[in-house]
């Protein structure tokens, strides 16, 4: 079921992390997303360019603690869950005219959290999708 879930979230418009397995094992695609704090509307700076392959505590350092609560949460529920309301984010941008590594550009977006549970082949939760929606345009058209 893995190798589902990977084509599927690889082929996702939205940016999308799953968490998988006892360590954690990070798998995102290539669509910019913040990396957030789950208590903090700033987003986290990875500690690696690349995290995928890496367990979660690895990528996410200090605040590992805050996500693996939201995580264990999601797991031991097996439903769902959403953020309430949208958390504006600084959200990466590409540029078409970067060519390598250098600083990001960012824009603030608001976007909304969505965690969903993953099981095995034996029907256990082996592990949690993360997923962004970018609800930017909704939340600025109620404010006029």
């Amino acid at each position: 079921r893995l190798h589902a879930y990977v084509a599927c979230m690889l082929d996702s418009p939205l940016p999308s992390t799953i968490f998988w397995g006892d360590d954690w094992t990070i798998m995102r695609n290539d669509i910019p997303c913040p990396v957030p704090r789950p208590s903090l509307a700033q987003p986290l700076v990875p500690s690696h360019k690349n995290p995928n392959g890496k367990g979660g505590a690895q990528v996410y350092g200090d605040a590992w603690e805050e996500m693996l609560a939201i995580l264990s949460r999601v797991m031991s529920s097996c439903s769902p869950l959403s953020s309430p309301d949208p958390t504006l984010m600084r959200v990466p941008l590409l540029s078409p005219l970067s060519s390598g590594p250098s600083s990001p550009s960012y824009a603030s977006r608001y976007m909304r959290t969505t965690y969903a549970t993953l099981p095995r082949d034996d029907g256990t939760v082996g592990g949690v999708l993360l997923q962004y929606i970018d609800v930017t345009d909704s939340v600025l058209a109620s404010t006029r």
